[in-house]
């Protein structure tokens, strides 16, 4: 089949349940966890996104959905308690559902729906907000959060070691954070030339400039 514009192509990216297993170094690295002392640990991460194929560097955003699922559970020492927490990154759609005006079109927000079934919440609340705004993440960038995050060591060897995996995250980074970076810098600019993404719907905190 020919392609007269691939521009005008969508597709579709689906991970499901990549595990990470915390080795004894790994939890040493938790030190500060409570339940103190956490045991057989395992994250799990899931990635669904989409967007419009594009030729050269996206200038707007690149994704029409996305949304990252970050789950650990574990045990504590001597405990036969699972505890849990999640992280949630998405994208809002904010073209087709208008919402509050500090609602960032790309927010990392604790919980979400991996938090949603649990039985018991103990002492805590979990509410919708904050909203925090965070660079989008694709399925390369949402592993390298996971390994920056939670195993820092196992990603210094790779960047070290293996030339490629930089590479990879080097280009993620450049396709899908230059163009976010670019629109929030824009803010700050007085140019009269129309932005492609609008740096209000990455950071909606900001506040327009004074005149003059």
């Amino acid at each position: 089949m020919s392609v007269t514009d691939p521009e005008s192509i969508d597709w579709n990216v689906r991970l499901d349940g990549l595990i990470f297993d915390f080795d004894d170094d790994d939890l040493h690295d938790q030190r500060h966890a409570r339940p103190a002392k956490p045991e057989a640990m395992e994250l799990e991460l899931t990635v669904a996104l989409g967007g419009r194929c594009q030729i050269g560097d996206y200038t707007s955003d690149p994704f029409d959905h996305l949304c990252v699922e970050c789950l650990i559970e574990g045990y504590s020492e001597g405990a036969s308690t699972l505890y849990r927490t999640a992280w949630h990154l998405d994208r809002h759609g904010y073209e087709t559902s208008p919402t509050d005006p500090v609602h960032p079109v790309y927010h990392i927000h604790f919980g979400g729906n991996a938090l949603k079934d649990m039985e018991e919440y103990g002492h805590h609340f979990f509410l919708d907000t904050p909203r925090i705004a965070h660079p989008p993440l694709d399925v390369v960038l949402g592993i390298d959060f996971v390994l920056s995050n939670y195993f820092p060591n196992r990603r210094t060897r790779l960047m070290s070691d293996y030339a490629t995996y930089a590479d990879i995250v080097r280009s993620a980074q450049r396709r899908v954070w230059r163009p976010y970076s670019h629109a929030a810098a824009r803010w700050w600019q007085r140019s009269r030339q129309p932005a492609e993404w609008s740096g209000s719907a990455v950071w909606p905190q900001l506040v327009p400039l004074r005149a003059g």
